[in-house]
């Protein structure tokens, strides 16, 4: 099958020849070019002519026929479109035969072009004879042929777009995989793997390595690089979207994946002939896999996948382009469409790092609202639901935390107050339970009104409080005491006339305090608590007897 006669040149300038047919033949054991330009025809005509050509690589003829621009001049005749060992090239005119040869191993001024510079006359008839040689075709070849001016147009368009993409994609495969290795995400891990299996797979299809290290063994090419790219592919999709949690079935699919490429790369590395086609169909497979555990996961509500699917969709476009082209389906509807792709991996792993980044902001999200749903627990359980006041849970944790306080905290001493509520029982059996809860809130109102500085008030259960000071001495606790009083006050100016406080206060030295030292001081204040309490009801008694 002739190669695409006229595609869309996306990336610059169309060649010189384009819409042209071009001639593929079969290559004969024996290798004889025709000596002459007139000659090329009769040639031609011995040649067994092909529709296609063997995608497991081979030898080829390509033939051409070219009439030149009004001005002649310098031109450039590059082979490509395709994945080829060696071209080499003889471009016959009137004027006689211009000769040179492209490939891997032969110099080349330009990354990612290589072309044979010839000086055609003006408005004359030319024929260009290629012969090719690869272990495997990756698409239907094609000569173009370009003005030096126009050449040099697309090189610098399809270089920078090529630098640009595959810088990108390196800095991103560094970075995630450093990140992987840090935080040891598995999604990271792969992402960042696939990123620089595509940055070696594109560097060794567009011939760098080649170029610049020498390299000409073409068994070492692209095709494994495409080929783990699957598996890596699979493990992410795995990875990033928990597919074990959300679908078991899919889980399931990513690992077979991951078993097939590993089985494609095994048969890449042993019969290199079929490498390009086992990399296409696993990619193809890749890609579908993708799309489709994407869409899902978007429809069971993982919101991150938006951006996988949009990164997924921005390399299946361009790859509904190329896959078809290179089975052989199709021909090239795209100059280039491999730049094409390539630019739509760099999009692709731009989008599925903001994919990871939205991940983290997801999980961020996530530990923000348990964190604010502990801290709202906590609460609750810190507080009487009744008064509003910290519980004892609360008091024995403020302990703890007192216990295990530096000393510049504990500097100023401790003061505690126990305080006891009285005529509870007589409010609860002679006005009801509801005047009972009305007296314990009004006792906390005014316990939290308290002119002193620094209090902590604490309900500890029934009738029982505390008042509980981390700069407390002997001036503070006199101040508390009247304080305390004036509560009493007020609670009985409510309508409580039966009730009453008696509170004992205890007070630390300077010293910083241990837990056994707390303890007695707690004891201490507890104690003068019952002294007061006592006292009081000796008071009343004798109010009574006179």
């Amino acid at each position: 099958m002739p190669a695409a006669a006229s595609p869309w040149w996306l990336f610059g300038p169309a060649a010189d020849n384009a819409g042209t047919e071009l001639a593929v033949y079969e290559a004969q054991d024996f290798v004889w070019w025709p000596a002459s330009q007139t000659q090329v025809i009769p040639w031609a005509s011995s040649q067994q002519r092909l529709r296609a050509v063997d995608f497991q690589g081979g030898t080829f003829w390509l033939r051409q026929s070219f009439r030149s621009g009004p001005t002649g001049g310098g031109y450039v005749v590059m082979p490509g479109n395709t994945f080829f060992h060696t071209a080499e090239v003889r471009v016959y005119g009137p004027e006689g035969m211009q000769t040179g040869t492209v490939g891997i191993g032969e110099p080349s001024p330009h990354v990612m072009h290589q072309g044979v510079a010839v000086v055609l006359r003006a408005n004359t008839e030319y024929e260009v004879l290629v012969r090719m040689e690869t272990p495997l075709f990756t698409s239907l070849p094609r000569v173009d042929i370009y003005n030096e001016a126009r050449f040099t147009e697309r090189v610098r368009n399809e270089t920078l777009l090529f630098g640009l993409a595959l810088g990108g994609l390196l800095a991103l495969g560094v970075y995630n995989l450093l990140i992987g290795a840090w935080t040891k995400s598995s999604a990271y891990v792969y992402y960042g793997g696939q990123s620089l299996c595509l940055v070696l797979g594109w560097a060794f299809y567009f011939g760098l390595p080649y170029q610049w290290f020498g390299w000409t063994d073409t068994q070492v090419n692209y095709a494994p690089f495409f080929i783990a790219l699957t598996a890596l592919h699979a493990g992410f999709c795995r990875s990033f979207l928990q597919l074990p949690k959300l679908d078991p079935k899919l889980a399931h699919m990513a690992e077979g994946l991951m078993v097939l490429s590993a089985i494609g790369l095994l048969a890449a590395l042993t019969m290199p002939s079929t490498a390009h086609l086992w990399a296409t169909a696993l990619v193809g497979l890749a890609i579908a896999f993708a799309v489709g555990s994407s869409i899902w996961a978007l429809l069971n509500g993982v919101t991150q996948a938006r951006f996988m699917l949009a990164g997924y969709l921005a390399i299946l476009i361009p790859g509904l382009i190329i896959l078809p082209a290179n089975l052989g389906m199709m021909e090239d509807i795209i100059d280039n469409a491999d730049l094409l792709v390539l630019i739509g991996n760099a999009l692709e792993a731009m989008l599925l790092a903001v994919a990871l980044a939205d991940r983290v902001k997801s999980v961020e999200a996530s530990r923000e609202t348990f964190r604010v749903g502990m801290q709202a627990a906590l609460q609750q359980a810190s507080t009487d639901p009744l008064t509003g006041l910290k519980n004892r849970y609360a008091f024995n944790l403020r302990f703890e935390e007192i216990i295990d306080s530096d000393e510049a905290l504990l500097a100023n001493g401790i003061l505690i107050a126990m305080i006891d509520l009285d005529g509870l029982k007589t409010v609860n059996d002679q006005e009801g339970h509801a005047q009972g809860d009305a007296l314990l809130c009004a006792v906390a109102q005014e316990l939290r009104a308290i002119n002193v500085a620094n209090a902590e008030v604490y309900r500890l259960g029934g009738d029982e409080y505390a008042v509980l000071l981390l700069s407390g001495d002997e001036l503070s606790g006199q101040r508390l005491s009247r304080e305390l009083q004036r509560v009493e006050s007020e609670v009985r100016a409510l309508g409580f006339a039966q009730s009453g406080l008696s509170f004992g206060i205890a007070t630390s030295d300077r010293a910083l305090p241990t837990s056994r030292h707390l303890a007695q001081l707690l004891e201490v204040a507890d104690h003068r608590m019952y002294e007061n309490k006592a006292a009081r009801k000796a008071l009343r008694a004798g109010h009574r007897l006179a």
